[in-house]
């Protein structure tokens, strides 16, 4: 690990035999990994990096590339990537057609306007906040734990296959329905900032947390909420 100190350049051609490797906080603007093919963990965060060529690293499971300059990321040369974390940077597409594996996914204030998530059907936690998104389909998506969705233009959001859902920020949108019967796992919900009418919170008996400021609301029945602990 040689992080946060003030390096420029990281020149690693010869360390071919490379598992692991945490560069962030840095002042790294390129990062050649041609020669790192054993490569399965990479933390790059906080730099400067304006691109990110991981064609040559198809043992990844790690990515943690936030807090940079990344305009694109390809992926698809990283089959066996389970955790992905590239917050904070300038994306305005990311294709995880080629990362069935992938568990974690952050990917919040970028420029997405679209995310595409039907063949990551192992995706535990999500969040998307912050980006230019119309519309979320996790239809797939059954083992989805934690999903955070807020501050994009979502109209509408189907939580029908995410019986698992335990933590849900969907605050920031424009959703004017929430449909939250088969989510009965739900303790934390975040809906404020939306324009819903009204919320039926009948089968959420886990409910510990709810936050639903500036909507529309004109009541709301927590009488099966027994375990709500903030309101």
């Amino acid at each position: 690990w040689c992080g946060d100190n003030q390096l420029t350049t990281l020149n690693l051609n010869n360390n071919t035999e490379l598992k692991k490797l945490g560069c962030g906080g840095n002042q790294l603007n390129t990062l050649n990994l041609k020669h790192n093919k054993n490569l399965t963990t990479l933390e790059c965060e906080n730099n400067q990096l304006t691109t990110l060529n991981l064609e040559h690293n198809p043992n990844l499971q790690t990515l943690e590339c936030e807090n940079n300059q990344l305009t694109t990321l390809n992926l698809e040369h990283n089959p066996n990537l389970q955790t992905l974390e590239c917050e904070n940077n300038q994306l305005t597409t990311l294709n995880l057609e080629h990362n069935p594996n992938l568990q974690t996914l952050e990917c919040e204030n970028n420029q997405l306007n679209s995310l595409d998530l039907n063949h990551n059907t192992d995706l535990e936690w999500l969040n998307c906040g912050d980006n230019k998104l119309t519309t979320l389909n996790l239809e797939h998506n059954i083992n989805l734990e934690t999903l955070w969705c807020g501050g994009n233009q979502l109209t509408t959001l189907n939580l029908n296959n995410n019986p698992k859902l335990t933590t849900l920020d969907c605050g920031g949108n424009q959703l004017t329905t929430l449909n939250l019967n088969n989510n009965p796992k739900l303790k934390e919900l975040y809906c404020y900032n939306n324009q819903l009418t009204t919320i039926n919170l009948n089968n959420n008996i886990n409910l510990q947390t709810l936050y639903c400021y500036n909507n529309q609301l004109t009541t709301i029945n927590l009488n099966n909420n027994i375990n709500l602990q903030t309101l």
